[in-house]
């Protein structure tokens, strides 16, 4: 991948769209256990990735306690990512609506 930065975020993109449904899993666990009301749950995960391609630190934002820890355990065990040649951060959104 080099430094060519577009074709690195398209590349985070692809892999860490692979986690959609299991994003989907831990929101369906949570609403349940929770009985949450529905509502539209606006998440963003920032994920860290070293040097290696491995993900280092992963920090959500706008999700409750339970759902955050899940989706963290989810994307640290993504791979798949290029070597890089300096940490990079990249963030992702996720949009879940409570039925």
């Amino acid at each position: 991948m080099g430094n060519e930065g577009g074709d690195e975020k398209s590349q985070f993109a692809r892999v860490v769209s692979r986690k959609n449904s299991a994003m989907q899993r831990c929101h369906q666990a949570w609403a349940l256990s929770a009985k949450a009301a529905p509502r539209v749950l606006k998440v963003k995960a920032t994920l860290t990735i070293g040097t290696e391609g491995a993900v280092t630190d992963v920090q959500v934002a706008g999700a409750p306690p339970e759902l955050a820890a899940c989706m963290v355990e989810k994307l640290k065990a993504i791979r798949g990512m290029p070597a890089l040649l300096v940490p990079t951060v990249y963030a992702h959104s996720y949009e879940f609506q409570s039925q």
